[in-house]
């Protein structure tokens, strides 16, 4: 039985508001089991969050911000309301904060075409900006239309991407941050408070020179 099936709320420094559609791909996907982030603990939970920093870096993504300059990674998908909630308040962060975003399809059929023209298209950053502002939360629909053609390598980078987020964190969003002593989780939609220590702890990390 997949264990997305009830909201979850951890104690600490991060809330999850897991988003039910997430429990439909990981069957889909064959995530029979919970993400990794569930079971992993000590020094092998620092390892998978690591080698899903440095995935997320290689995957196909939006990067934001200045190049030189404190570093998150967010997992997202073009028709998730609660990741279009989290780009208002994250984007006007992007003059200090440089900031990835890896587009995964797992709301509705569409997100995968819709992934492919965010990242894969002339402009990006803009088609990023278009699907976030004008996303539509009566229908969960972003604002860009699905990519007129998808090639099998752009399908499968999709894939892979929301295969990693499923296999190792489970939610969305989800948000990898360094700190001074490895990669921190945030997933679900976090509120201010959380928004704060993510922004603060990344910052910490990079002036000392641990950006990973």
């Amino acid at each position: 039985m997949n264990g997305f099936k009830h909201l979850v709320m951890l104690l600490g420094t991060i809330s999850v508001l897991l988003w039910l559609g997430v429990m439909t791909e990981a069957n889909a996907a064959g995530a029979e089991q919970p993400a990794k982030l569930f079971t992993l603990h000590g020094p092998a939970l620092a390892q998978m969050t690591q080698q899903t920093w440095n995935a997320a870096w290689k995957l196909p993504g939006v990067v934001t911000g200045p190049a030189k300059a404190p570093a998150i990674v967010i997992f997202f998908d073009p028709n998730c309301p609660y990741c279009a909630h989290f780009w208002q308040t994250m984007h006007v962060m992007e003059s200090f904060m440089r900031i990835r975003w890896v587009p995964v399809a797992l709301a509705r059929p569409s997100s995968l075409g819709m992934a492919v023209h965010i990242v894969y298209s002339r402009h990006p950053r803009q088609m990023l900006v278009l699907n976030e502002s004008h996303f539509n939360y009566k229908t969960h629909r972003g604002g860009v239309l699905p990519a007129f053609r998808v090639s099998p390598a752009q399908a499968a980078a999709i894939h892979q991407s929301t295969e990693l987020l499923v296999h190792n964190i489970g939610a969305l969003p989800a948000t990898l941050y360094p700190s001074k002593t490895g990669i921190n989780v945030s997933f679900g939609t976090p509120n201010s408070q959380q928004i704060t220590l993510i922004v603060k702890t990344a910052i910490g990390a990079w002036t000392s020179g641990r950006m990973p």
